[in-house]
């Protein structure tokens, strides 16, 4: 019997430590979870955030570029206009590569600076947009 008593202990020992260790991960899943919950909540939030601030940048350019093209100079792409654009792209060097004035039939009318002049403007997606939309564009560099 002396056996069997040694053995009670072991197992209420085990039972009463199996039992504290469920008592103590219920909260800890609860704890987890709610800590989970918030990073997601936070991380919507800051791309959120992210996402408004990169579209006030780009309509911030697209703004800019909006007064240029009402410019005569620009339209006719003038001395002056060629000016114009190029005191742009130096107003704005960390931000912006080049600039291009392109026609109605996609061809490049005019690229600052002159390295900027990639293959025929034509057949890149967003000079379709800017034919359909009549109004400047905002691009990524192409390559």
């Amino acid at each position: 019997m002396k056996h069997h008593v040694r053995y009670q202990h072991i197992v209420l020992a085990l039972l009463a430590t199996l039992i504290l260790a469920g008592l103590f991960y219920l909260p800890y899943l609860s704890v987890r979870n709610r800590t989970i919950e918030t990073f997601h909540a936070q991380q919507i939030m800051l791309a959120q955030q992210a996402g408004a601030d990169i579209q006030a940048y780009f309509s911030t350019y697209e703004k800019a570029l909006a007064y240029l093209v009402l410019q005569p100079s620009i339209q006719s792409m003038d001395e002056n206009g060629k000016m114009l654009l190029e005191n742009f792209l130096s107003i704005h060097p960390a931000d912006i590569s080049g600039v291009q004035r392109i026609d109605r039939s996609g061809s490049i009318v005019f690229s600052v600076p002159k390295a900027f002049r990639g293959p025929n403007a034509s057949h890149a997606h967003f000079c379709g947009q800017m034919k359909e939309r009549r109004l400047p564009l905002v691009s990524d560099v192409m390559q």
